[in-house]
């Protein structure tokens, strides 16, 4: 059995401990005071179940999600390797060059344990380990050098965004962050010390005095926190099956172009996280970029991890828990926001690169 929460603010309450006849099917409001006023923030921690996809769907427990998603090929299919090459080929100048010598560099930042000043001392975030590793598995996967940051304050979460702009590499296809932290509305992801505004945060991969090298090249940034505080209680529906290279011109683009966000919930709600499994978001994202990338765009998979996400997980309650009719089968909607101007296609690599 185990707990799972949300990532944003919680009352102390033994959080991160796994409670006797509780876990999976228990959730927990946690409250804290906002210093700014007097009300209370709700933070609920529950357990994720997976349900049927459809009116005609099995129910299918955790463990059997594995199957769901877990995709056991190992290597490279030659078919499908010519499948994304000539899909990526037949309109070159929709297809961001992926044929750089190397990926890129994954940097992923994992804050778990936050100190007093943050207000968030309490509220460790467990389980962001289990997200760390699937991402580095799935990243490498897919080529890239992976970087972890653990537990960094504001001013070294800021560096590492920073550092990132001032050693943009030329000879790369693109770059990717991670964070995976607490966050609050309008943009607030915490360090372990403080909050501070995502923009901010990536306002050197677009402002960044070296950054015009890496202009026209993807930036992809996932995003695992809590955007506020509503619960998505979702609705019942049912399903129905009748309703290119610069070739030497000079182009100007808007320095807010080529990048992709990917969030694990809409705006102003929850995002819910396993202090066993990790979050539901990321174990969809990463399954399915590994099942996935031979074949198909990234925006077409993070289209597929939306619909994971949406029909296959809800929240669980205790039947005896105060909260059950107002909390339980709760949903989570991931959200992709784009400005990307091309297909983005792993294109694979002729050798793989060492984690770090």
């Amino acid at each position: 059995m185990e707990e799972t929460e949300t990532d944003s603010s919680v009352l102390n309450n033994g959080a991160g401990q796994t409670t006797d006849g509780c876990g999976l099917s228990d959730l927990f409001l946690r409250r804290r005071k906002n210093s700014d006023d007097d009300n209370s923030k709700i933070e609920a921690e529950t357990g994720w179940q997976w349900q049927p996809a459809g009116p005609n769907g099995k129910n299918v427990d955790e463990k059997s999600a594995d199957h769901l998603l877990a995709d056991n090929v190992e290597g490279d299919s030659v078919d499908v390797q010519v499948h994304i090459l000539s899909e990526y080929e037949k309109c070159p100048q929709y297809s961001y060059n992926m044929k750089h010598l190397r990926r890129g560099k994954m940097t992923i930042v994992s804050n778990r344990d936050f100190l007093e000043s943050s207000g968030m001392a309490e509220f460790t975030r467990f389980g962001t380990e289990v997200d760390v590793g699937r991402l580095k598995t799935a990243f490498y996967q897919l080529g890239f050098e992976c970087v972890v940051y653990e537990n960094q304050t504001c001013a070294q979460m800021l560096n590492i965004f920073i550092t990132a702009s001032n050693d943009a590499d030329t000879d790369v296809d693109c770059m990717a962050f991670a964070i995976l932290s607490h966050g609050e509305e309008n943009g607030m992801i915490y360090g372990i010390d403080d909050a501070i505004p995502l923009d901010s945060l990536l306002s050197p991969l677009k402002h960044g005095a070296n950054m015009d090298k890496f202009a026209g090249k993807p930036k992809l940034i996932f995003v695992q926190a809590c955007r506020g505080t509503q619960i998505d209680e979702g609705i019942d529906v049912y399903d129905s099956t009748d309703g290119c290279e610069k070739t030497g011109k000079c182009y100007r683009i808007p320095i807010e172009a080529d990048f992709l966000y990917t969030y694990c919930t809409a705006p102003g709600y929850y995002a819910f996280r396993s202090t066993q499994s990790g979050s539901i978001f990321i174990r969809c994202l990463c399954d399915l970029l590994q099942r996935l990338w031979r074949s198909l765009d990234l925006l077409q998979i993070l289209t597929r991890v939306n619909s994971e996400v949406a029909f296959h997980f809800q929240s669980a309650i205790s039947e005896n828990h105060p909260d059950y009719m107002a909390l339980n089968k709760r949903k989570q909607m991931p959200c992709i926001v784009s400005t990307l101007t091309k297909d983005v296609y792993f294109l694979p690599k002729p050798k793989k690169v060492t984690t770090v």
